[in-house]
């Protein structure tokens, strides 16, 4: 980051710095939407397996 600032001026430095938080805010949402799609997955078959089971037996 010590080159983009050398390199930027304020202005697109602070620019730079923005866009970077931003990236890291959309990671984190991408983050814990896969965390809840595979939770709901997993759920899913938990419910499927436990409803064999019980037909089984």
């Amino acid at each position: 980051m010590v080159e983009w600032k050398k390199n930027l001026s304020e202005d697109e430095f602070a620019e730079l710095k923005r866009l970077l938080d931003l990236r890291m805010e959309l990671e984190i949402l991408q983050a814990r939407e896969s965390f809840m799609q595979r939770f709901k997955i997993a759920g899913r078959i938990m419910v499927k397996v436990l409803n064999v089971e019980d037909q089984k037996g």
